[in-house]
């Protein structure tokens, strides 16, 4: 696809926003699901993919409905003040088999987190 202002019959790549002479990032899969997340705990969802290296994953957790955040990061409660969920870092894990989702809640009552993720590799096809 070439990019504004430019010809698609231009034979310099950096006229193209994607070529097919060059590899670019792919998703492989898709996950979504709830999370029941305890007061002032975490909770825990395993994704499985066995694509049998560490690939790159693009979590998202819906704050209210259809608004989603990306990656790591809070869900912020009324008022913006205190995060009262958010894709815990230091225990979410990417494995060569499997992405582990950690969602923690910072609140007093339990939450049911909405999630999806995107699981980035090659199929080799």
């Amino acid at each position: 696809m070439a990019l504004p202002g430019k010809s698609g019959t231009s034979t310099e790549p950096r006229d193209y926003s994607f070529s097919s002479e060059y590899s670019t990032v792919k998703v492989y899969s898709e996950h979504s699901g709830t999370l029941g997340v305890p007061a002032s705990g975490s909770a825990y969802g395993t994704i499985t993919h066995n694509l049998g290296y560490v690939p790159m994953v693009i979590p998202y957790i819906e704050a209210n409905p259809n608004q989603w955040y990306c990656g790591v990061g809070y869900l912020f409660g009324p008022g913006g003040a205190t995060p009262n969920a958010f894709i815990h870092n230091s225990d979410s894990v990417v494995g060569t088999n499997n992405f582990v989702l950690n969602i923690a809640n910072n609140t007093a009552g339990s939450l049911n987190i909405k999630y999806k993720c995107y699981i980035m590799g090659d199929s080799g096809t």
